[in-house]
């Protein structure tokens, strides 16, 4: 990354655009491990974008993840900071009453999980959120209206630009583990996410390089410098399924 990205809008859509035919995300199956060239993950972003604003997101908003490291976690974060709105990301080993507080504490109006039952468990709280208006889940089928799916090819029938922020717009809310009260909701802008991109950058030769993605990128930590600082230097992640198998997925990654 030559020069750093003044927000994470303008950093996903160079990727996708610098590193267009190469690998940017790699999911574990029976014979290894299966590629999604930046191209298509850029593609997916932007149906993405189109379905969230079909829902009414914008500037402002708040979108919810409850889901592990996977593609799709990639593509509704940097389709929600197109909209200029800010990713909630939460963890699936939750109770659901952490759920709740945090989905109520920071207004989101969409959740998008990983699974069915963890969709049914925020429905059953979903008289008790205000602010929530859908919830979406990416293990659906497309048949299913609230599926991930379903809302990519929405967004594909009616594509719409991205919005770019300005630095000082929040781009996350990540929240602490609350082990001294409440989780607070820490606000980061894209200024705080692409200033530390950049620091990665000029300390480390990050360059189309080869990753084994495992700390959570619902952390600070692993969302930073395992996501947003490998797609600014075009690496190729690969995705550990579980932690039992990182040894075996080292072996078959050899990450630089």
């Amino acid at each position: 990354m030559t020069v750093p990205a003044h927000h994470l809008v303008e950093l996903g859509e160079r990727a996708a655009e610098q590193f267009a035919a190469l690998p940017a995300f790699g999911t574990r199956t029976a014979d290894g491990f299966t590629w999604l060239s930046y191209a298509a993950w850029g593609e997916a972003v932007a149906a993405c974008r189109a379905g969230l604003a079909a829902l009414g997101i914008g500037p402002g908003d708040r979108v919810c993840i409850v889901a592990n490291n996977r593609v799709e976690w990639a593509v509704v974060a940097y389709a929600t900071y197109g909209r200029g709105a800010a990713l909630v990301p939460m963890y699936e080993a939750q109770r659901p009453e952490e759920w709740r507080y945090i989905l109520g504490d920071s207004g989101a109006r969409v959740a998008v999980v990983s699974r069915p039952e963890i969709a049914a468990a925020l429905r059953e709280q979903q008289s008790d959120l205000a602010a929530l208006e859908h919830v979406l889940t990416i293990e659906a089928s497309a048949a299913d209206t609230s599926s991930y799916a379903a809302l990519l090819a929405r967004g594909r029938a009616s594509p719409v630009a991205a919005l770019h922020p300005v630095v000082g717009d929040v781009a996350g809310v990540i929240y602490t583990s609350g082990t001294t009260g409440r989780p607070k909701g820490v606000l980061l802008t894209h200024g705080n996410f692409c200033t530390n991109v950049a620091s990665i950058h000029e300390i480390f030769s990050i360059d189309r390089d080869t990753t084994l993605s495992f700390l959570p990128w619902a952390h600070v930590f692993g969302q930073t410098a395992d996501l947003h600082s490998m797609l600014a230097g075009g690496v190729a992640i690969a995705l550990n399924d579980a932690i039992p198998n990182l040894i075996d997925n080292l072996a078959l990654v050899r990450p630089t």
